[in-house]
């Protein structure tokens, strides 16, 4: 009982002695910021306004050409080049890919998981109508990208390893590349 007594008595001398004040006196006053002087306004100098010529013209740019993808023109394209093109296999295209649709970019996921029209394919943040690839295939020396309802997306052939180029179906241009 008398340890008990004891602990308790130290304990509460210990809860005494935290709520007392330590600190060496007083907080300094901190000093006031020096400032810098002030800045002089910039001088005000006289404006001008006058009437300005009529534009010409001459002065105008042309219009540009037109950026609207030719299908026609672009399926030739891949015909002839795609048929000179390597043999594809699936097990090399498997994978994440880095993609470029039309000037812009995006990542492309091939898997063999069975999927409506061939095996599943994943579009990661694709712009236009390649963020409506769903599955893939090989055909012959082409891959075939195609939406969740087995329509045409685009086709591709191998243009060098780890490259592949083709065209979507409105005719703009994808690449594939690791």
């Amino acid at each position: 009982m008398r340890i008990s007594i004891a602990i308790t008595i130290a304990m509460a001398g210990l809860a005494i002695a935290g709520c007392q004040r330590t600190s060496p006196g007083p907080m300094p006053q901190q000093q006031a910021a020096v400032l810098p002087p002030p800045i002089n306004p910039a001088p005000l100098g006289g404006v001008q306004s006058s009437q300005l010529p009529p534009p010409s013209a001459t002065e105008f740019p042309s219009a540009p050409a037109s950026t609207t993808p030719d299908p026609a023109a672009a399926n030739q394209a891949f015909e002839t080049a795609a048929a000179s093109a390597p043999a594809v296999s699936r097990e090399a295209l498997l994978g994440t890919w880095q993609t470029a649709v039309n000037g812009g970019n995006c990542q492309l996921a091939l898997s063999l998981t069975q999927w409506t029209g061939g095996y599943r394919a994943a579009s990661l943040r694709c712009p236009g109508e390649a963020a409506n690839i769903a599955s893939w295939d090989v055909s012959g020396n082409q891959v075939v990208l195609n939406d969740r309802d087995g329509n045409n997306v685009a086709r591709l052939y191998q243009a060098g390893a780890q490259n592949y180029q083709g065209t979507l179906s409105s005719g703009g241009s994808i690449t594939l590349s690791r």
